[in-house]
């Protein structure tokens, strides 16, 4: 639709036809129309997230299980990983408690906070404890079992042989032995070691019963002549001190003596020792002498 210049034009945006608006503009207003349409449509947005908004958002919704499987050894970089279940096959990642109770054929359970017969009064969700004779209230008829406060009641495990539990109020470890709960007896207690008869212990005694005894045995030992030593001389004693201005003869009586032989003050000091020669006599050999 063209006009003169200067022609009078009596018309109103209405009266433009479509085809009468150039593609510039027909661009600009279609494209204003879908912007509109679209911010109309506030499911159809997209949340704008800065980089450390989207890695929160990765870590907290994607499973390691739905990256792909690794192809490649994975350096942990010195990190532990933790929270790993008790393994069941034979694939499995292990626990080092599953490793030290297979090694030492225990079965480790949780530790317990202590040993009691009666429930504690305010228990926290997760206290556990080693139920012990003889049980009331809530632990009655439930000796030797492991009690469990879920927060609303006790939850009971009874032991199998091999259970074993570490007992945080006291710092020991206990095993059940299919009857009992027993002390680590090799860590703990002497008189708890397995496989010793009570007649291998050794005997305590108090400081009184020591000496009453070590009384009777000397008094023993006095009435009995064939029991005391026989007196030496030095020599025998102390081989090494005897000092002589001149040694004695060689003679079977002397046979192993050692001698200092030193003729006076100033003099040096010759070392002698009686042997038997070939001829099974007896002579002296010189073995030092000091400067």
């Amino acid at each position: 639709m063209a006009f003169p210049k200067g022609t009078p034009v009596d018309w109103d945006w209405e009266d433009l036809l479509e085809a009468d608006i150039p593609a510039e503009i027909a661009r600009d207003a279609e494209v204003d129309t879908k912007i509109g349409t679209h911010a109309g449509i506030p499911d159809a947005h997209h949340t704008k997230y800065t980089d450390t908004e989207a890695q929160d958002a990765v870590k907290a919704n994607v499973e390691v299980g739905d990256l792909k499987a690794p192809t490649k050894p994975l350096d942990m970089n010195s990190q532990k990983v933790t929270g790993l279940p008790t393994p069941t096959a034979g694939s499995d990642a292990a626990t080092k408690d599953h490793v030290d109770s297979v090694v030492q054929g225990l079965d480790w359970q949780p530790s317990v906070k202590d040993e009691s017969a009666t429930p504690p009064e305010t228990p926290i969700i997760g206290d556990r404890y080693l139920v012990i004779a003889t049980a009331t209230e809530d632990w009655a008829g439930h000796e030797d079992d492991i009690a469990e406060w879920d927060g609303s009641v006790w939850v009971f495990t009874t032991p199998n042989t091999g259970f074993a539990v570490w007992i945080e109020d006291v710092g020991r470890q206990k095993n059940y032995n299919g009857t009992a709960w027993v002390s680590f007896g090799s860590t703990v207690n002497h008189a708890n070691l397995t496989n010793v008869l009570p007649d291998q212990h050794h005997t305590k005694y108090t400081d009184a019963e020591a000496e009453s005894i070590a009384s009777g045995l000397i008094a023993t030992h006095g009435g009995n002549p064939d029991a005391h030593h026989a007196k030496t001389v030095d020599y025998e004693v102390f081989g090494l001190t005897e000092e002589v201005t001149a040694l004695p003869a060689a003679a079977a009586g002397n046979l192993g003596r050692f001698m200092r032989e030193r003729t006076g003050a100033g003099q040096v000091t010759k070392v002698y020792v009686c042997m038997q020669n070939s001829a099974d006599g007896h002579e002296w050999v010189q073995l030092g002498i000091s400067t």
